[in-house]
């Protein structure tokens, strides 16, 4: 009696120790983590308009200072006016030339930063 009473003392124990294995329903999740890297879902609306409000931010804190776009092709220098496409994908940026203004339409994708003039 003692050695079956023992045993189901060791049974229960070793229940509870066990790791609890998380059974979660897959959801759509803003974050997926991987075992080397993460990555961030983001909105390509929302992101265009996170470059539309720095811009402003940067143009309202220092209205005379020159701002500049770096994409990945190239920078886009004394930029005028920032305004978003429709879907969000396009930023239409106002640019001066020596032949007046002009429009740049750049994916956001493409956009590294947004700094001002050195």
């Amino acid at each position: 009696m003692k050695v079956f009473v023992f045993s189901l003392l060791c049974f229960i124990g070793a229940l509870y120790a066990a790791p609890e294995i998380a059974t979660s329903s897959p959801t759509t999740a803003a974050l997926v983590h991987q075992t080397a890297h993460s990555t961030m879902l983001i909105d390509p609306k929302m992101r265009a308009l996170d470059f539309v409000h720095a811009f402003e931010l940067l143009h309202k804190d220092k209205p005379t200072q020159k701002i500049n776009l770096q994409t990945s092709a190239g920078t886009l220098m004394n930029i005028g006016e920032m305004s978003v496409a429709d879907n969000g994908t396009l930023l239409f940026v106002k640019v001066p030339f020596n032949q007046g203004v002009k429009y740049a339409i750049v994916p956001i994708e493409e956009v590294e930063e947004i700094v001002y003039s050195p």
